[in-house]
């Protein structure tokens, strides 16, 4: 998503912030190109307030989470 942003011509976006779990094994990729980023981008992980997170931001796009068995667990949609 960051690379498509990074290629567009979106003149409004203020800021992006990226939410990544612990886990990801894609972090420092993410992190570079948020370094690169023409746009201000904050990297977080592991975060414990993503209702909070949710609410200062006006939309999100999501990607699968933990699995556990056939359920994706969506912590910040409980």
């Amino acid at each position: 998503m960051l690379v498509f942003l990074e290629q567009s011509n979106f003149k409004n976006i203020e800021k992006i912030t990226v939410v990544l779990g612990s886990a990801c094994p894609h972090r420092s990729e993410i992190i570079s190109l948020a370094n690169k980023s023409k746009y201000d981008v904050d990297v977080l992980v592991n975060v414990s307030n993503m209702a909070e997170l949710m609410l200062e931001h006006d939309f999100a796009i999501g990607a699968m989470g933990e699995r556990r068995g056939n359920d994706v667990l969506w912590d910040y949609l409980r």
